[in-house]
């Protein structure tokens, strides 16, 4: 299943776009462009589905389709770079976080990521690579909470981010992935998920509707959200 509606009423400047797969050009811009994210859209709708995503308030959004196909519009420059030369050296891109202030992070493969992202964050994912384990998904918001999943941990800025995660899971199984986002936290289960505040109506009535098992959820800013199943390459999109 699959559903991208675009509603848009900011105005804004700065109409950039790009999809690489090989060859890439210079993109930037500190506002997410109106027009750019039609025109991602527009190609997303064309591919047929996505893998992966992020949006933020001020950094743009990014999709990646395949193994490293990307479209993406407005994102900070250090970002394109490392997409760039991930998609040059054929890695699968896994996941990406940006969050509403700029800060960002790439994982590709099992091992490989890179990021500008809080220090804390970075040391742990490097010592749980270090100690065996694969890193599933980072997430993080600007007021500096985080999670990082791992195929046998969950580490968590707080004791009360890590009793929440800990609750979802005993109600629904291994942790898929964790959204840390400005205005909400997601656990995602192999056998359900939960939200720590509110979710919009439109939000809830996808789940509801949902053909797929969901493992990856990101609610984004602007109550926009994006449901997946990366594995099952499925997803369901809504841009606010």
């Amino acid at each position: 299943m699959r559903n991208i509606k675009k509603m848009f009423s900011k105005t804004l400047v700065l109409v950039t776009a790009l999809i690489f797969t090989s060859t890439f050009m210079p993109l930037y811009s500190q506002e997410t462009d109106i027009s750019g994210i039609n025109y991602v859209l527009s190609k997303i709708d064309e591919y047929g589905t996505y893998r992966v995503m992020s949006y933020s308030k001020t950094s743009g959004i990014v999709f990646v389709c395949g193994k490293n196909t990307c479209y993406f519009s407005s994102i900070p420059i250090q970002l394109y770079e490392t997409l760039q030369d991930f998609t040059e050296k054929d890695y699968t891109i896994r996941d990406i976080n940006i969050s509403d202030n700029g800060l960002w992070y790439v994982l590709a493969d099992e091992i490989t990521f890179c990021n500008e992202m809080y220090p804390e964050v970075v040391e742990q994912t490097k010592a749980l690579v270090a100690q065996g384990d694969v890193i599933l998904g980072i997430s993080f918001n600007d007021y500096g909470e985080y999670c990082i999943v791992t195929d046998k941990h969950y580490n968590c800025s707080s004791q009360a981010i890590l009793d929440f995660v800990k609750s979802v899971q005993d109600s629904y199984g291994d942790v898929c992935y964790v959204h840390v986002g400005s205005n909400n936290i997601i656990v995602s289960c192999v056998n359900g998920l939960n939200w720590t505040n509110s979710v919009s109506e439109n939000f809830y009535n996808n789940l509801t509707q949902l053909t797929f098992q969901p493992t990856v959820i990101k609610y984004f800013f602007d109550e926009s959200f994006s449901i997946t199943n990366p594995d099952e390459v499925h997803g369901t999109l809504f841009i606010n």
